[in-house]
This record gives structure tokens, C-alpha cells and sequence, in this order.
């Protein structure tokens, strides 16, 4: 029993000074528990970890708290698993590092793609929402792209259908002409 509480205080140590308040591996699975369901899924082992850190956190409880002898109470897979998981978190490869760590992957991403060069071509073969205007390193500061969007030219979609429709007329003109 004593090993077990001793490993469990190691922990609780480790995740309270995390949080910098009492209770860390409450407050870490409280963290857990918020996470959504489509974040949790993309990380490997997160219901088992979950499942895990409540199944020490209440047999620690019922140690403390119980005046009767747990020494059954927890299995050595519990006690390993507090080993291991102390680790995990000290190399970042705990649940909650993870997922940091692909939030800040997701940021950058979104970063990137938000800078995307602009593309020069005539006016009439681009979308409403572009310019050929050439700015700074080709790229369109994005409340600026957000402007444009939401001024929409006639022009840009008329000029380029009426061109079309006078080459189909032409056409088909000359195709009965012969």
C-alpha cells in the first residue's frame, strides 16, 4: 500500500506543479474529460489513459479515506502504470502534451495557408474576389482579401460571359453561313 501512495504522490506532485495548484491529476483529468471527443480519438491510448488516471485516483481515494486494509485494492499494472505515465509526462508524451502539440501543428497550418501567394492573370479569367494588382511578395494582406470578397465587380462575371456568347453567336453564324 505504501509503494502505491508513494508512486501516486509522485504523480499528484508532478501534476500540481503543473497547474500550479492542488489536485493535479484531478485537474488533469478534468482537462481530459473537456477535451472533445474528435480531439481525444486523434490521440492514440486517450481512453485508456483517462480510464486509468481515475481508476488510481479513486483507489487512492478509498485508501486514504477507508479505515480498512486496501493492499489488494490496486494490481501492479496500477502501480506501473503511475511509473509510466510520471515519465510520459516528464517527456512530453503524455494525453494532454499531445494534444497541445497538434493544436500548434493545426496553428501553423492555418498560418501558412492563410498567405497563400496571389496568382497574376488577366482580369477577366479571375474570380470576383482577386486583383493582379502586385503587392508585397505577391501576397494580399488578409482583411484586405476579406474586402475584396465582399465586393463583387459585375464586370469581372459579365465581361468574360458576353465574350463567350459573342464567339458561340460568331460560330454558329459562320456554320450556317456555309
Amino acid at each position: 500500500m505504501k509503494e502505491f501512495i508513494d508512486e501516486y504522490k509522485h504523480l499528484e506532485k508532478l501534476c500540481s506543479e503543473m497547474y500550479g495548484q492542488q489536485h493535479g491529476i484531478s485537474q488533469y483529468i478534468a482537462d481530459m474529460e473537456q477535451t472533445s471527443s474528435y480531439t481525444a480519438g486523434r490521440i492514440p491510448g486517450w481512453n485508456n489513459d483517462l480510464a486509468n488516471l481515475k481508476r488510481v485516483r479513486h483507489i487512492r481515494n478509498k485508501m486514504v479515506h477507508d479505515a480498512e486494509d486496501y493492499d489488494d485494492a490496486y494490481e501492479p499494472e496500477d502501480l506501473e502504470f503511475l511509473r509510466q505515465f510520471y515519465q510520459r509526462i516528464l517527456n512530453q508524451q503524455d494525453p494532454l502534451a499531445t494534444k497541445a502539440r497538434q493544436a500548434q501543428k493545426t496553428t501553423q497550418v492555418k498560418q501558412k495557408t492563410s498567405e497563400i501567394p496571389e496568382i497574376i492573370t488577366p482580369t477577366y479569367f479571375m474570380p470576383p474576389s482577386y486583383s493582379i494588382r502586385p503587392t508585397v511578395n505577391n501576397v494580399i494582406p488578409n482583411d484586405e482579401r476579406k474586402q475584396k470578397r465582399n465586393k463583387v465587380s459585375l464586370t469581372n462575371i459579365v465581361v468574360p460571359c458576353v465574350i463567350i456568347l459573342i464567339i458561340v453567336l460568331l460560330s454558329m453564324l459562320y456554320l450556317y453561313a456555309n
